[in-house]
Parts: C-alpha cells; structure tokens; sequence
C-alpha cells in the first residue's frame, strides 16, 4: 500500500454556466446534470432531472464512463457533497455544467474505477463535508479535494477491487431494469382499464349515467380512509436506536415500493409518536417536500407528519388502491404547487371521487397484476440487500482486505 493525495492523482474540471432560461422539465434528451442527479452515497441517478434547450457548448458534452463529482450541496446534512457518480451511456446527451466537476486522471498510478470507488466512502466523505463552505448551501472545491489523502495497493489490485464492487452494482441495474418493466406494464394496464376504459369486453358492457354497468364513482371520503403520522422528540436519542423503519419523503425513490429507510425508531420512540406502526402494503402518499409521491411498505413502518396512510374497506386490495391513488397523485401535485406552499392537506381530497369498477373486473385486473407486484416485491427486496452488502464490503476493500469472497454468485 503507498500513500498518496487525489491532488497527485487526478485533476478536476469546473463545468459551464449553462443559462436557466433554457432549462425544462420536458424530456428531450439533453440531460443538465446537476447534484440532482447524484444518489445519497454516490453514483448516478436519472430519476432527477433536468433538461436543456438552448445552445451547447461542445467542451462541456459529459462522455459515458466519465467520473464526475458533485461541487455542491443544497441539504442540510450535507447528503451528496463531493460523491462520485459515472456518466451512464443512456442514448442521452449529459451536460457539464458548473455545480459537478469532472474527473480526469494525471496519471497511470490509480484506476479510475478504484478511484470512483473511493470517493464513495464515508472517510472520504466526511472529510470533504467537514472542509465545506456555506451555511445554506454547501461547497467544495477541486483543491479540497485534491487534499484527501489515502492509501492504495498496485493497480492490479486497485482494478480487482473496483470489479469486485462492480459487479454488485451489475447486479442492482440488472434487478432495477427489471422491475421498472414490471412497473411500465402494470402501470400501462391500470391506466387503459380503468382510466381509458379499455378492459376486456369494453365494448360489450352496457353504459349507464356515463359509467360501465355495475361501476361505481364514490366520494373519496369516506370511501378511503386517510391516516396520519408523527415524529418523536429529536431530543431523545433513544427513541431513535432501534430497528423499526420510520418513513419520511426522504425515503422516496421513485419505486413501487420501500423496503428500508434513512431512520428507524426504538419501540419507546414509537410508543412516544403519534404515528401507528403500519403493516405491510399499506399505501403512503407524501404531503411535503417530495409533494404526491405513491409508495407501498414493504414492511411494517411507522411514518412521520409529512406523510399519509390510506386504507379502505370499498377497495380490499392495496394494490388496486395503489394504483388509484398514484393516478390522483397528478391532481394531488397541482393542488399542492398551486397553494402558498408545496403541501397536501386532507383537504386537497374534499372534491375528489374514485372510481370502482365492477367485482368481475377488478378480480380480471388483479388476477394478472398481483404476480407482477409480488415479482417487484422480489426484485426490490433483493436490491436492497445487494446495496447494503456492497456498502459492507466497501471499506473493507479500500482498507486492503479480502472481500472478493462476498462476491454473490
């Protein structure tokens, strides 16, 4: 093992100022990639994006397999300063612009793919939070960076080492793929069912008062029932050192379904929260910060204030009524954004109403879907347990042992 500082090793590019007056939500394709973009932890994430229309510098066209890091930090704890992520090769353009630095290598004495590793440890990351500047938001530079020093074997070892932990994360992407077909299909299904009316038999089903025969549309309340959460005292450390997962809108990921979370309480800090401990495939809807999103528990959680649970004793399966409330997030989300702040209240669901479809239907509907949802569950259980393997090995390797035995096979 020698000794060296990233600043030997590597040099870093500041990106482009890239005008706001072209940014978009839209998709065209042409990915500005800002620390949105990087995950909690390091690497890269496309479910945050945002898009560029106007003109493009050809200096600042990111590559895939380009190692970038992230300049800046908009949380107060500081989640993703300085982490590493790689350009994905997505069939998109990405975008250098000047809150992420890009990473080139001064050198043959370390591997990139080592290296990316490396700036993905909680060492390394503690380090460059705790150099920070910023009381809001947060800042790093290329040459607090290029002060961390660390330790690395030969590069031989270097590039066993960064496969090792690769081939976790080809393992991730290929179980991630697979459930985001899964969640296409079953989402597409919901939508020309129930949405389009386009169900098996449509065009033989009698229509009365502008509804399929034996379809009902009932008011939201009391139909389903909306429940709330709480959070306990912060002051009490205890109450957070347990093993129950404590849902809040930071554990959103843009999946069907959460399986663990950033907190977790102690069974005193649930008894002291004003917040049940709600079962497996409950349905959960955030109504702050991430406003709207739809996630089923994988587990039993508890969840804080800005959250809410649902139930229902008209829809019996969580997953027809998954699927309802996430069509409703849309409507959720406007009311939201068109209030004094980006909040749902129980209110947003005063003049809402769903639409339940004949007991034939919805056992056609869910006959097909729950195999499907049951599949993700596997496949998303499975990722998890593959992350938290890969971030157990993780410093084991970077501090030069043996974890290529953990490889799954």
């Amino acid at each position: 093992m020698k000794s060296y500082t990233l600043g030997d090793v590597i040099h870093i590019k500041h990106g482009y100022p890239f005008e706001g007056q072209y940014f978009t939500e839209t998709d065209n394709g042409i990915v500005l990639v800002t620390p949105g973009n990087f995950q909690i932890g390091g690497g890269f994430q496309d479910s945050e994006c945002k898009f560029y229309t106007g003109k493009i510098p050809n200096a600042f066209v990111l590559k895939p397999g380009d190692l970038i890091v992230t300049m800046t930090d908009l949380s107060k704890t500081i989640d993703t300063l300085g982490y590493s992520a790689i350009v994905p090769d997505h069939h998109r353009t990405y975008l250098h612009n000047q809150r992420i630095g890009l990473v080139t290598l001064k050198n043959d004495v370390c591997d990139k793919g080592y290296l990316y590793w490396l700036m993905r440890t909680r060492h390394y990351h503690l380090a460059i939070a705790g150099s920070s500047s910023g009381a809001t938001v947060h800042h790093t530079s290329p040459e607090k960076i290029y002060a961390y020093a660390f330790h690395a074997p030969d590069i031989e070892q270097q590039r066993k080492i960064a496969q090792t932990l690769f081939s976790y994360d080809r393992l991730i992407e290929n179980h991630r793929r697979q459930i985001a077909l899964l969640e296409e299909a079953t989402q597409r299904m919901y939508k020309e069912w129930f949405v389009d009316l386009r169900f098996p038999g449509a065009g033989s089903v009698m229509i009365v008062n502008g509804l399929p025969d034996g379809w009902k549309r009932l008011p939201f309340f009391p139909t389903i029932e909306i429940m709330s959460g709480g959070t306990p005292s912060t002051r009490k450390p205890d109450y957070y050192r347990g093993n129950i997962p404590f849902f809040t809108p930071k554990d959103c990921n843009d999946r069907f379904f959460a399986f663990d979370t950033e907190k977790h309480l102690s069974k005193d800090g649930l008894k002291h929260c004003n917040s049940k401990l709600y079962p497996k495939n409950t349905i959960v809807i955030t109504a702050r910060g991430t406003v709207g999103k739809v996630i089923l528990l994988g587990v039993p959680m508890a969840m804080n204030q800005s959250c809410f649970a649902f139930r229902s004793d008209e829809i019996a399966s969580p997953y027809f009524l998954y699927f309802l409330l996430r069509h409703a997030s849309d409507e959720l989300r406007i009311k939201a954004n068109g209030g004094v702040f980006d909040t749902i209240t129980i209110r947003s669901f005063n003049d809402m109403s769903v639409l339940v479809p004949d007991p034939k239907r919805m056992n056609q509907f869910l006959k097909i879907i729950t195999p499907m949802m049951e599949q993700m569950q596997v496949f998303s259980k499975e990722t998890t347990y593959l992350q938290e393997a890969r971030d157990r090995l993780l410093p084991r390797l970077m501090a030069g042992g043996d974890g290529a035995s953990s490889l799954p096979r």
